[in-house]
């Protein structure tokens, strides 16, 4: 599966999250939420998911590495965040944010034809 197409697939993927995200919020902010009950860890397990998709279609979309590669990049990013803190919110947050990064990889792995090998995206202006 080409970059672009992966891109547009994240790109769908993120915009499923930010409608999932703006229906838990239900016109609260999400960045004054700092609450442990389940509806405001819900709202920041969506603002986690939302924020690492579109990181990752970001970083397809820069180029320089496969699809998979990228995507990857950008979990362990997701993941080294959990080190920062540990408050409940923030938690959440990074949770939402992984498991949607892994989730979109399972989904990637499952639709690559066996044995095809994945592009690497030039970085742009090469």
């Amino acid at each position: 599966m080409i970059a672009a197409d992966v891109a547009r697939r994240l790109d769908a993927a993120h915009r499923v999250a930010l409608q999932q995200w703006v229906t838990d919020a239900d016109g609260r902010s999400s960045c004054r939420r700092g609450g442990t009950d389940a509806t405001d860890l819900q709202i920041k397990v969506s603002e986690g998911a939302a924020v690492a998709l579109r990181d990752a279609r970001r970083c397809v979309e820069r180029g320089g590495r496969t699809p998979t590669e990228a995507i990857r990049f950008v979990l362990g990013q997701w993941q080294e965040m959990a080190t920062f803190r540990r408050t409940p919110d923030w938690v959440a947050y990074v949770d939402g944010g992984r498991s949607a990064l892994i989730r979109f990889l399972a989904e990637l792995e499952a639709a690559r034809p066996a044995g095809g090998a994945e592009p690497t995206t030039p970085a742009p202006g090469q």
